[in-house]
């Protein structure tokens, strides 16, 4: 079952409330790409307002370099390039946190990469629903070093994966992936920069889909349309809210 607007095909006019969840480069890539796409107002062949980021979570500065000086992470460094409102928890299980997050109002979490499992009540804070950026075709390598993973099992392809995050790891409901073959002498560098752009790319076209009532999940070991239409009723209810 599509999870979007009613089935009378109306849109949403409202912009979509993203808080984006991650650390690394290529998280930070993503971002770039998101927050490129949320200035100018639509997603593509889009007409009306597509989404906003609301604020950005990323894990706190850390000392580098010769003289140990505290630096923001990858993500935190392009989100405060941009102007974004930034959150960097030491601990994401505090009630502190929990009401920062909530008082950003988030329609969905975009997480990518951010190096903590999200506990339940983080998730339920998410409006719609709270996705993930994967950068493997699951459900093949799963958890923390898919990139490492394809190279070292000898992979002819790899790709990413746009996911509903739920309490259990690289579990939920897929929503849209993507693949590409890994070359020749490939790098976990190398591919690593190939799935930030398919990412970003494939994080961009799931959005424009949620909006107009094309996204479409399934199991992510096997077709569990219980599951997955239980999922989109709640999405659907919410945005309507």
């Amino acid at each position: 079952m599509a999870i979007g607007p009613p089935a009378s095909g109306s849109e949403i006019a409202t912009p979509l409330r993203i808080v984006f969840m991650g650390t690394p480069a290529l998280a930070a890539h993503i971002l770039e790409r998101l927050a490129d796409a949320s200035g100018d107002a639509t997603l593509p062949g889009s007409q009306s307002p597509g989404f906003e980021i609301a604020g950005v979570v990323t894990r706190p500065d850390q000392p580098r370099g010769r003289g140990l000086r505290l630096e923001p992470s990858e993500v935190g460094a392009v989100a405060e390039r941009r102007g974004l409102r930034v959150l960097k928890p030491a601990k994401i299980r505090t009630a502190e946190f929990l009401a920062e997050l909530r008082a950003l109002n988030p329609d969905l979490l975009v997480v990518a990469a951010y190096g903590r499992i999200l506990p339940d009540p983080v998730l339920a804070a998410a409006r719609i629903m709270p996705i993930n950026v994967h950068a493997s075709l699951l459900p093949r390598h799963r958890g923390a070093s898919p990139v490492e993973g394809a190279i070292l099992a000898g992979d002819s392809e790899s790709g990413v994966t746009i996911m509903r995050v739920t309490s259990k790891m690289d579990a939920g409901p897929i929503l849209l992936a993507r693949a590409i073959p890994i070359a020749p002498g490939e790098t976990q560098g190398t591919l690593k920069e190939k799935l930030a752009d398919l990412g970003a790319a494939a994080l961009l076209e799931a959005l424009d889909k949620l909006r107009h009532g094309q996204l479409v999940g399934r199991g992510a070991d096997r077709a569990d349309g219980a599951r997955v239409r239980s999922v989109a009723g709640r999405a659907h209810a919410a945005w309507r809210r």
